[in-house]
């Protein structure tokens, strides 16, 4: 009777496999992610393009993310074990330009005769352990990169 009984409570499981592969040039997208975002499992694709998951019998929704392309959802009833070829298209989006500005004096680093200027506040010395009752500034310059 037992053993009956724990079969019944037992739930199959079965495969979900197969390639991803770029849509317009057929290369095999390596390390492309496959989510159940519902059960918190997942794998990526390997070398190949190739991914497997074994995964319990029901309803299951998949989701393949790749960086630089569409994001598939898809959600399908397992009930036996299932090979799902996967072709993603690219995603491309435009930002803005990005403009980097340095100070405006090329040779401030010459014309100044404080080189090796290291700026230390009052509030970094307070937070250093003190030494013998006293916080030793000496020491704190010594502890700076």
């Amino acid at each position: 009777m037992m053993i009956f009984s724990s079969s019944l409570f037992a739930q199959e499981k079965f495969t979900v496999s197969g390639y991803i592969k770029d849509s317009s040039t057929g290369e095999s997208l390596i390390g492309c992610t496959v989510a159940l975002p519902d059960l918190g499992q997942g794998t990526t694709t390997n070398e190949y393009g190739f991914f497997s998951i074994t995964l319990p019998q029901g309803n299951i929704h998949l989701r393949v993310t790749y960086l630089g392309y569409t994001t598939i959802d898809s959600a399908f009833d397992l009930t036996k074990d299932f090979r799902w070829n996967i072709n993603l298209q690219n995603s491309s989006t435009v930002i803005k330009e990005v403009t980097v500005t340095a100070d405006d004096r090329k040779d401030a680093n010459v014309q100044s005769s404080e080189m090796g200027k290291v700026e230390l506040s009052m509030d970094k010395i307070k937070t250093l352990p003190a030494l013998f009752g006293e916080v030793d500034v000496l020491k704190t310059i010594q502890l700076l990169p």
